[in-house]
Parts: structure tokens; sequence; C-alpha cells
């Protein structure tokens, strides 16, 4: 548990697995002090970087800026543009950010690889006395990392509701928020804080900027282990049992009826075969969900904006991937993590999405002219291995 040692102390890695991690949120002060890697610097330079846009998020209390105005006409940020918003108030939220730094890269893949979940590591600059985000949960678990300067985070004290990661993620109403039993966090240089999925939270800077990294933790439940093992049974000639539909009629059983058929038709399937084919497709989505390379490198940043087309064709080549609605465009939840696409009318790109496997562009935007929205939901999910181009005519 190297790693993890690094983010938490050696000291704490046994009582968080035993009485932190899933349960409630911790504050390690001072664990990174002198040994964060990471800077104001670099993330300066990662504005700078082609291809940004679809991770690029300027926010201030709960409202986000869609201006086109935040790509310049050569495809990169105006970052005149983006800094002129900041000092306005506007947080800097650059997601999935270890795309863009080989040491975040080695952070995310080598806690990933120790934990055995899907790591994901977002950054927020935000100006002083500034809110980005509205009180709300998050339906993976984080650490925070404080980088540089202080925040002052305020966390749901109880133990943690443990969403689903397929949990739609809401932004409470405040009512909601009052009725929550916050506990004050003060975030300094050097801080860790670990928020369990479903943890209520919300952060604001006092009298100086602040930037800080979030890894987000995506493991596999339960639920979604129990779905495969049983779709792998499912699948076997003998069990002809779990092939067959549940009584036909209006006239519906008692639930006691439906627990004891579906105890006697499991019984005895989950084999050792079973589980470990089951384990081999897990790890093996597991595997396809890594990072593999940095932004530049990856099919969508060969496709410049200036080159589509309403004709060009897109095949989505996951399978194990959901869309649903989301307060700010559409929420896509992979087998390995969930992630929102920031689009101001996701309606028609959600139903595309939904159900078909080929479309065009001009399919995706109902024949209208593609926006830098549109654009920014293609390459993002190009990048992330849900869509491929698609070389024939549909």
């Amino acid at each position: 548990m190297d790693c993890l040692c690094s983010l938490i102390g050696e000291s704490s890695v046994n009582f968080f697995l035993s009485d932190v991690y899933e349960q409630r949120m911790a504050h390690y002060a001072g664990v990174l002090k002198g040994a964060m890697g990471f800077s104001l610097d670099e993330f300066e330079a990662i504005l700078g970087m082609p291809g940004l846009r679809p991770y690029l998020r300027l926010v201030a209390n709960q409202v986000e800026d869609y201006d086109p105005k935040i790509v310049a006409n050569d495809g990169h940020l105006c970052k005149p543009y983006v800094l002129s918003r900041f000092h306005e108030g506007a947080s800097i939220v650059v997601n999935e950010v270890h795309r863009f730094s080989s040491q975040l890269m080695d952070l995310a893949s080598s806690l990933s690889e120790e934990l055995g979940v899907q790591c994901v590591v977002n950054a927020y600059l935000t100006p002083p006395q500034s809110v980005a985000l509205s009180p709300h949960f998050d339906s993976h678990d984080i650490f925070a990392l404080q980088v540089v300067g202080q925040k002052q985070w305020f966390v749901d004290s109880e133990l943690s509701s443990l969403t689903t990661k397929s949990t739609f993620q809401p932004i409470l109403s405040a009512d909601q928020a009052s009725s929550v039993d916050f506990r004050e966090v003060v975030m300094d240089e050097g801080d860790v804080m670990y928020l369990p999925r479903g943890c209520v939270h919300h952060a604001r800077t006092i009298s100086c900027q602040s930037m800080h990294l979030t890894v987000g933790l995506y493991p596999l439940e339960w639920s979604e282990f129990i779905a495969s093992a049983v779709e792998i049974a499912a699948s076997a000639p003998e069990a002809r049992g779990l092939r067959t539909s549940v009584p036909l009629g209006l006239k519906r059983q008692h639930p006691s009826f439906y627990r004891q058929e579906l105890l006697d038709r499991l019984s005895g399937l989950f084999t050792d075969d079973v589980i470990e084919k089951a384990l081999r497709s897990r790890e093996k989505e597991f595997s396809a969900g890594q990072p593999s390379s940095f932004v530049g490198g990856l099919d969508a940043d060969s496709w410049p904006a200036g080159s589509i087309a309403s004709d060009d064709a897109f095949e989505r080549c996951a399978e194990a991937v959901y869309f649903y609605p989301a307060v700010s465009g559409l929420r896509v939840v992979s087998s390995g993590y969930g992630f929102t696409l920031k689009h101001p009318n996701p309606d028609r790109i959600l139903k595309v999405l939904s159900h078909k496997k080929f479309f065009t562009l001009g399919e995706l935007t109902g024949g209208d002219e593609c926006s830098l929205n549109d654009i920014a939901c293609i390459q993002a999910l190009l990048r992330r291995g849900i869509l491929r181009r698609y070389r024939n005519a549909i």
C-alpha cells in the first residue's frame, strides 16, 4: 500500500481500511507538506495544451460558462478570457487532468493498480472569496489534496449513505442542505481529506486563491460483480431456469414467492468456474478503462473542429455504458467509472447515444449546425474509448 501510505501516512492505513473507507470523512493534516509534486505553474502550462476544452469547466456558484469565447480561433483555450472569468470569481476546473500530466498519470495509475479501482484526477483553481459548487455529493469516493493556498470545506459528519456509482448526483436545495450536520474542515497546503461516495459537501475560499486536486475512486461494487456472475451463469446450458420468464399475467404473487423462486434458481449456479469468468470479465473491463496515453496522442485530437462534417460517422464501441440526464448535461456511467458531459441541450444527444450503435454527426445534432458543445462531447467520448470513428458509410 505504498501509494496509499504516501497520501494518508503509513500509520493511518490500517485504520483507514477498517474504520474510514466507505464510512465517513477523514482529514489528514500536513501529510503531503513539501512533497506535493504538482504546482500552480504546471497547472497554468496545462491550460495552454491542445485538446483541453472537453475537460475544462468555468463555474461560479454552480453556474457554468459555455461561452464560445473560451476557445480561440486556433482551437486552443483563449487564456485571456479564461483568466478574466477567474478574476471575476469563476473557478477553473480541469477534469481528468492526469491525461495532461505525466506525474498525475503516475499517481492515478499507481493508486489504481494498488487498490484495484479506477482512479481519475481532477484539478480546481478557485479565486479568493469564491464558491464553485453548491452543496452536493459525488457518486464516487475522493481524496482531496490541497496544493496551493487554503480552502474551507463543510462536510457531512454522519455515516455515508454510500450511493452507487450510477446514482444521480443532485444539487441540494437550501432546505435539504440545512438539514445536514456539516463539519467545518480547513484544508491547508499539504493536507489530504477523504470523502466516501454519498457524503454531502461544499467548499469556499477565504482570503487567498486555492488549488486542490481530487483523486476519484471508482471501485467494483458487489452489486456489479453479482450482476456479472448471474449473466455468466445464465448463459450456461444447464441454467435454463434463469432464462425462463417470471409468471405471466397481471396477478402478482406474494413477494415471498419470488424470493423463494430466486433462491432456488441461483442455488448451485455460482461455481468456481462462473466466479473465475466473472473476475476475468471485470478485470478486462478494468484494464480497458485505464487511460493509456496523453490526450495529444489520441484519435480525438487528430480530428480538428474545422474538418467536421455532418456525415462523419461514429460507432459506440463500449457495450457496458449507460447515459442519464444530469443537471448540466448528461451522465455517462461505464463499467469502470462515471463522469458528466457538459452540454446546455443534451436531450437529442442522450437519445442518440442511448439507442444507436452507429450514427452520423448529423443525427446527433438533428441536422442543426454542429456546436462547440457537440464537438466537445464527441471528443470526450472518443478519448475515453466509448466511441470510435466509423470508417465505412452507414
